[in-house]
């Protein structure tokens, strides 16, 4: 896993899902009405980051997962294998 701690991972999972794409939404929408100068690339360029950190969390969150299945499919392989042993 990439993010360790489930604070930092919810931290970053809404600063992916929720405040970027809003700021790069602020940004574009009155960059233009405002003129602020390359309102696009800074848009563009927090939009780019955006998606780097959404692909981390997407990574971290595939992880995890994979490695709680891992651990479920053993615990239940070691459940089946003590019923057997019981029977004998």
């Amino acid at each position: 896993m990439i993010f360790k701690n489930n604070k930092t991972y919810d931290t970053l999972a809404w600063i992916a899902l929720i405040l970027i794409p809003s700021l790069v939404t602020l940004v574009l929408s009155v960059g233009e009405t405002w003129g602020l100068p390359y309102y696009d690339k800074i848009g563009a360029t927090i939009g780019a980051f955006g998606i780097f950190l959404g692909t981390l969390v997407k990574i971290s969150s595939a992880k995890y997962k994979k490695a709680r299945d891992e651990i479920a499919a053993g615990e239940a392989i070691e459940e089946d294998g003590d019923q057997g042993e019981e029977d004998l």
